[in-house]
């Protein structure tokens, strides 16, 4: 005699009835209630995509300070085309007029 496989689907058992329907409004309050204790604490996953935490773990990832700017820099050093004077001044010079 082989297993009868019990399965959801309404057929010759006829129509699919909920535990709930059995029970007082008392009972299905109270497995409300139960329902909701147990669930208190939060979903695994939501410190990663909560907005405040994100901020958290960036402030604490520390910066490499060899990553810094991609500029290049020049390996010979050009001399200047017109050279600073001594002072750091503009000079003037004066004209014939001036004179």
């Amino acid at each position: 005699m082989t297993r009868k496989k019990r399965i959801r689907k309404v057929g010759s058992e006829g129509t699919i009835q909920h535990f709930e329907s059995f029970l007082s409004k008392d009972d299905v309050a109270s497995l409300a209630r139960k329902r909701t204790n147990r669930c208190k604490g939060l979903k695994a996953g939501t410190r990663y995509s909560d907005s405040t935490c994100e901020q958290q773990y960036q402030a604490k990832t520390k910066v490499d300070q060899r990553l810094g700017s991609k500029k290049l820099i020049p390996l010979v050093v050009e001399a200047p085309l017109y050279p600073k004077s001594a002072t750091g001044k503009k000079v003037c010079s004066l004209n014939a007029t001036q004179k």
